[in-house]
């Protein structure tokens, strides 16, 4: 970036940190990245908080829907685009009207 003088740098997080179950999900953002995914099929007591997460996530989501990974995908290539360079420091909730 330094040698051509230019380029961009797109963080990409999760809006889902102050719904039900906060702190662990939070946590689990960055333990993802640390250690590998598990491999065993998930429990029960997994799959019910797994429906709770995504009916509080709708709920809260004035679209109504889950977005794409094209939607999403298309704000971080317009955040990378030389028309967004004047951009910075900004967060870019791309979440169907949902903040978090």
């Amino acid at each position: 970036m330094r040698n051509q003088g230019r380029g961009a740098i797109v963080n990409v997080g999760s809006n889902a940190t102050r719904g039900i179950y906060r702190v662990p999900y939070s946590a689990s953002k960055g333990g993802v990245r640390a250690i590998p995914r598990n491999t065993e099929a998930p429990s029960e007591q997994d799959r019910i908080w797994q429906r709770e997460m995504y009916t509080d996530c709708l709920a809260g989501t004035p679209m109504h829907r889950m977005g794409s990974m094209e939607e999403v995908a298309a704000a971080i290539c317009f955040l990378a685009a030389p028309e967004a360079s004047y951009i910075t420091g900004q967060v870019m909730y791309v979440a169907g009207g949902h903040v978090g």
